[in-house]
């Protein structure tokens, strides 16, 4: 249960770090004027935090606490982009045309909630089994 749960939990750190890439060259080709450090925080903390979840998640598989913070830190990471996504929605109105265009639009729209979704399951999995084998103990 736990080798589900951990790549359950890297498969949506994946999914993070990769609508965290896309998202940070987004927002570097849509700029026009030079980044503030602001800016720059904003576009690329999401990304370097859901890539080092995954390394540290994968390295720090024996030890529960530090995994659990880490797979924390991705939920949190996972929540600020969901809540950006909202807003970029709520505010967004552009139309596409193309059929792939639609597809790609709708799959950058809920890889946020996926993200958020699987980190909650892996980090409710390892929760429930760690208290299940501590109270065996």
């Amino acid at each position: 249960m736990k080798k589900i749960a951990i790549s359950l939990c890297i498969i949506g750190s994946l999914v993070g770090f990769s609508y965290s890439f896309l998202r940070w060259i987004g927002i570097g080709l849509a700029s026009v004027e030079p980044f503030s450090f602001y800016e720059q925080l904003h576009a690329t903390l999401p990304l370097i935090v859901s890539g080092i979840g995954i390394v540290l998640v994968v390295i720090f598989q024996r030890s529960f606490k530090l995994m659990m913070l880490f797979i924390t830190l991705s939920f949190l990471n996972a929540i600020y982009l969901l809540i950006e996504q909202f807003t970029l929605n709520t505010s967004d109105n552009v139309n596409s045309s193309s059929q792939t265009d639609i597809l790609f639009d709708k799959i950058l729209e809920f890889s946020p909630t996926v993200y958020l979704f699987s980190i909650c399951i892996c980090f409710f999995i390892l929760l429930f089994q760690n208290k299940k084998t501590s109270q065996l103990t």
